[in-house]
């Protein structure tokens, strides 16, 4: 349990290190800070570091949610997610009720 927790802590350093790139970069370069504002960054500019930083951050931060929504918990929602995107019904569920083998349908 121990390397768990520490593996988020330095998912947790890699994010924070990543978005400090980031945000220099569109600083250095002249760009707004992303945001939810309706007048916010549309798009990230085309320069090399500044992308390598934003995808690497992207990465850790999705390792981060994987292992902070635990394998059961993300699959569930990443099933039902992709299942919704295709206006198709998906489940989870046993076959019968002696049955603990869990199946995903579609």
């Amino acid at each position: 349990m121990a390397s768990k927790m520490s593996l988020l802590s330095s998912l947790a350093d890699r994010i924070k290190i990543h978005a400090s790139i980031v945000e220099e970069q569109l600083k250095k370069h002249g760009n707004q800070h992303p945001s939810f504002d309706r007048d916010g960054l549309e798009r990230y500019p085309n320069v090399p570091k500044l992308q390598m930083a934003r995808f690497q951050l992207l990465e850790a931060a999705m390792d981060m949610y994987i292992l902070a929504s635990g394998p059961g918990e993300y699959l569930t929602w990443h099933t039902m997610n992709v299942g919704s995107q295709f206006k198709t019904s998906c489940g989870i569920g046993t076959s019968n009720v002696q049955s603990s083998k869990m199946t995903i349908w579609c």
